[in-house]
C-alpha cells in the first residue's frame, strides 16, 4: 500500500510540475525584462508569499477568465530616475506576434507603461510593464478574450 501512494504522489507531482518548468521555458520575454529590471534598478523580486499557489488556482480555475499569469514586484528601485533602455529591451525581446497597445510616459511623476498583446490560439497573452522612480511591476497573462469583453460591459454600467 505504502509504494502505491509513494507512486500515486510521484505522479501528481510530475503532473503539477511539467506545466510550470513548461511556462517557466517559454517565458523568456517575461524573464529578460525581469532581469533587465534587477541589473539596471539593482533591485530584487519582491514577490508576494503564496503567488505559486495564486498561479496555480488561475490555471485550474479561470477567474474572470484569466488562464494563467506571472508577476514580479519590485520596491525601492535605486539608479536611474528614468530607463531609455527599458523600451528597447521589449522591442528586443518581443517576438513579432507582439504588438504594442500602449505607451505611456509621464514626466512628472517618471512613470513609464508599457502594455503589449499578442494571439495565443483561441486566447490573447497581455504582457504589462510599469516603472516608476520607486517600484516597478511585470505582469503576463493568459486571457479569454470573452471575458475582456464582460469586463467592459461591467465598466460600462
Amino acid at each position: 500500500m505504502k509504494q502505491t501512494n509513494a507512486l500515486c504522489f510521484i505522479v501528481l507531482a510530475s503532473v503539477l510540475l511539467v506545466p510550470v518548468s513548461v511556462a517557466r521555458a517559454a517565458d523568456a520575454e517575461f524573464d529578460a525584462v525581469v532581469r533587465h529590471i534587477e541589473s539596471t534598478y539593482n533591485a530584487r523580486r519582491n514577490d508576494p508569499g503564496g503567488m505559486w499557489l495564486a498561479r496555480l488556482a488561475a490555471r485550474l480555475v479561470h477567474p474572470k477568465g484569466v488562464k494563467s499569469f506571472r508577476i514580479a514586484m519590485f520596491e525601492n528601485l535605486s539608479g536611474p530616475r528614468t530607463d531609455p533602455g527599458l523600451e528597447g529591451i521589449l522591442r528586443d525581446s518581443l517576438d513579432a506576434s507582439w504588438r504594442p497597445i500602449v505607451k505611456a510616459t509621464s514626466r512628472v511623476d517618471l512613470e513609464q507603461t508599457f502594455v503589449y498583446v499578442r494571439p495565443s490560439g483561441s486566447d490573447f497573452e497581455v504582457l504589462v510593464v510599469t516603472v516608476d522612480d520607486e517600484e516597478a511591476t511585470v505582469i503576463k497573462a493568459t486571457v479569454d478574450p470573452k471575458a475582456v469583453g464582460s469586463w467592459m460591459k461591467e465598466l460600462e454600467t
